[in-house]
């Protein structure tokens, strides 16, 4: 059979307003979206829960078709009806027995003559009232205002009702089946009247005559008049009912087919979806299982486009109870579920390995729960909102171990982590050790005190496995800041540290008895300071890496030395004066820690036997050029070689005398020129201080002696000039002349000689 074609039509016809007032708040709250029915999780909308939109036919409305009635005869005159003259009383007659209830509502119909209208005039009827409350055979049955009845062609009728309204929650219609016998024709018995009802997504197919509806009493009547059995159900908003229908609603098995694409292939009880059923959703997710009152529960399964699948129990139209939720990737979890969330005993299983196992509370882990990573990482212990919080152990496949509190997924509060090289065990924040802590290092060395961000920082005490201690300020895991360090076998030190080295100002004592206090830089004395032997020797100056370097003074405690000046890498080099324990003075030029280059040597200064060197020095010793004063006031000028006179000098001495020429070990030694206290002049030989070879002799009385000597004494022989030009040539021996000799008198026209022997 057709449908009729003009039915969607004259369903937007006239009357089709929006519901007015009440009746649309009604339908308004009972909103659950009948074309779809279930909710994201846990919905599954009963079959009359209410409208969405607010297009009328959506709203509330019911629409019933008349399909076309099968016409082998050509006589078209009356419409279908019969004649006009016919009265009310013989259609009634023509009743079967058993159609008690049609009867008993026909007789409370206006008269048939009042109901006919002309097939050609097609007259629409507008139903401007609500129809009464219509006999007790169809009890909670009203029909809302702006429903109307359209005469259409062929003489079907359709009612379009804008609303219709349940009430006290139930629609209760007949239950006869079969023919009023009021066609024209017996043949036309068994047409077919559909009625749709999109609010409560019930379809049910009733059987009529074709009747034009003149009176709203009739068109409410025979609209309403629905059978129990098989049916095909069209709602007003589009969606089709194909099943099993009691007492007008889907009762049994029957498929749902709704306008967005939804669909329900399943069990339904009073109109709505009970039992077991699926529903399909235009998104491609799907239901398989129970259903109760409209809602998923009981057993299911619902998978999605995405492929995940959950398979379990469900209460009240969410996953609640023992389930399953596999993902496509082949995550899957599996225990208990509460509203739709994960609630109870739960075990969680990723596809690349990771594992959970314990408690669940609304969709997250709480409570004591094990945890197993893919990278073999394994954690036991307390969990809130899905993170692990509270005592627990995890344990690392490199063999790293935690035990203590967490918060937040992060190591914190006290606890103990063990690495294959170490064991922390003090204080965690967020993760990092932070507070007061000890780690022990599997070589024996340990580390107690502050941390800041997984890092010592602040106070503590490091022991080294050498028997080396350190206790003091940290940064960054580094000595740094005011510390004491002891080095076994060496010393310790007192000071300040930069990264972990001797950096600043800071005191060294070392076991030997040394001791150096001043400047350091990373780790070597650089700076100021003074550095003090057990010996009792002191510097104090400038040091260049651990070296005395620069300006400083040198003390020799036992010796009573005293040097300030310049030193060069621990040595004495540069201009600096030397205080010696005997009271000597040097100033002057220093290299390789002794006397080098030009300086002043005083002895005993400030005494009457003070003496002054000026001059070269090499290795500490007189060399080179050098003025020598005595304390007797004898003034050596000359050439020195190694702390002796030695070479041409200048000896003057206090008296007068004077000595010029060559020095050999401290004594005149060599050609030299002398000039005596008492006037004599001597120039010759001399050895090892002595007149002693040839020289000349000249005494104050202007003798000249020219000849040999032997130890400032004129010895062999020789010549004697007077000053008168006289010469006498003989022999002298140790001072004396003896033999013969010889003698040049030079007389002048005027001289007198005198003659004497052996004398002049």
């Amino acid at each position: 059979m057709r449908h009729c074609a003009a039915a969607p039509a004259a369903a937007r016809g006239a009357g089709g307003g929006r519901v007015p007032g009440p009746t649309r708040e009604r339908a308004g709250r009972r909103d659950r979206g009948a074309e779809g029915g279930s909710r994201e999780e846990g919905g599954g909308g009963r079959g009359g829960d209410g409208v969405r939109g607010e297009d009328l036919e959506a709203a509330l409305g019911a629409v019933v078709r008349v399909d076309e009635v099968p016409d082998d005869d050509d006589d078209d005159d009356d419409n279908g009806m019969g004649d006009e003259s016919k009265t009310k009383e013989a259609r009634l007659a023509k009743l079967p027995d058993n159609f008690a209830s049609t009867r008993r509502l026909l007789e409370q119909l206006p008269s048939l003559s009042e109901m006919m209208v002309d097939e050609e005039a097609a007259v629409e009827v507008e139903l401007q009232t609500g129809f009464p409350v219509l006999p007790s055979s169809v009890p909670h049955i009203s029909i809302l205002p702006n429903a109307r009845a359209v005469n259409t062609a062929h003489a079907h009728m359709r009612l379009v009702s804008a609303a219709m309204e349940v009430a006290k929650g139930e629609w209760k219609a007949w239950v006869d089946r079969g023919d009023f016998g009021l066609a024209k024709r017996p043949k036309e018995r068994y047409n077919r009247l559909r009625l749709y009802h999109d609010a409560l997504e019930d379809v049910a197919e009733i059987r009529s005559v074709a009747l034009r509806a003149k009176s709203k009493e009739a068109a409410a009547s025979y609209a309403l008049i629905i059978r129990n059995g098989k049916a095909i159900m069209h709602f007003n908003g589009g969606a089709v009912y194909d099943g099993w229908v009691v007492n007008g609603k889907p009762h049994g098995k029957g498929v749902m087919q709704y306008p967005g694409g939804a669909r329900y292939d399943g069990s339904w009880n009073m109109g709505i979806r009970s039992g077991t059923g699926t529903f399909t959703h235009p998104d491609g997710r799907v239901y398989r299982g129970d259903w109760r009152d409209g809602q998923r529960h009981g057993r299911g399964e619902l998978t999605y486009p995405s492929g995940e699948r959950y398979e379990g129990e469900w209460h009240l139209g969410k996953m609640h109870g023992v389930g399953r939720l596999t993902a496509p990737n082949g995550d899957v979890y599996d225990g208990e579920w509460q509203k739709g969330m994960y609630h109870g005993r739960c075990e969680f299983r990723k596809a690349n390995g990771h594992r959970f196992v314990g408690r669940c509370e609304n969709g997250k882990a709480v409570g004591m729960g094990v945890a197993t990573m893919a990278t073999g990482e394994v954690y036991k212990g307390e969990w809130k909102d899905d993170r692990r919080h509270g005592r627990g152990v995890v344990t690392f496949p490199d063999g790293t171990k935690y035990v203590g509190m967490f918060d937040r997924g992060a190591f914190h509060g006290r606890g103990r982590l063990t690495n294959p090289g170490s064991t922390y065990e003090g204080e965690f924040r967020f993760g990092t050790r932070t507070g007061h802590g000890v780690l022990r290092l599997s070589n024996g060395e340990v580390y107690e005190g502050m941390w800041e961000g997984g890092r010592a920082e602040g106070e503590g005490t490091y022991y080294y496995l050498s028997g080396n201690k350190y206790r003091g300020a940290w940064h960054m895991s580094q000595k740094h800041g005011n510390g004491e360090y002891w080095r076994r076998g060496v010393g310790r030190y007192v000071g300040n540290f930069w990264n972990g080295h001797v950096h600043g100002r800071g005191i060294m004592y070392w076991d030997s008895g040394d001791s150096y206090r001043g400047r350091w830089d990373y780790n070597q004395r650089h700076g100021k300071g003074t550095y003090v032997w057990a010996n009792g020797n002191s510097y104090s100056g400038d040091f260049v890496r651990d070296d005395a370097h620069g300006f400083g003074t040198f003390v020799a405690r036992a010796e009573l030395h005293k040097y300030t000046g310049e030193f060069y890498k621990n040595v004495k080099r540069g201009q600096g004066t030397m205080w010696y324990g005997d009271g000597n003075i040097y100033v002057g030029q220093w290299s390789r820690d002794q006397r080098n280059g030009k300086g002043t040597f005083t002895y005993n200064p400030g005494t009457l036997i003070e003496e002054t060197y000026e001059g070269d020095f090499v290795n500490g010793r007189r060399h080179g050029r050098g003025r020598y004063v005595y304390h007797d006031g004898e003034v050596y000028d000359g050439a020195w070689v190694k702390g002796t006179r030695h070479g041409h000098g200048v000896l003057t001495r206090k008296d007068g005398s004077r000595y010029e020429g060559e020095f050999y070990l401290d004594r005149r030694h060599g050609y030299g020129e002398e000039l005596t206290a008492d006037g004599q002049r001597y120039e010759g030989q001399f050895n090892n201080g002595d007149w002693h070879g040839e020289g000349v002799l000249v005494d104050i009385d202007g003798n000249k002696y020219e000849g040999h000597f032997h130890q400032n004494k004129k010895h062999g022989p020789a010549v004697l000039t007077m000053p008168n030009g006289n010469q006498f040539r003989g022999t002298w021996y140790l001072g004396q002349q003896v033999g013969h000799g010889k003698f040049k008198l030079l007389v002048g026209p005027s001289h007198r000689v005198d003659m004497a022997v052996f004398g002049y």
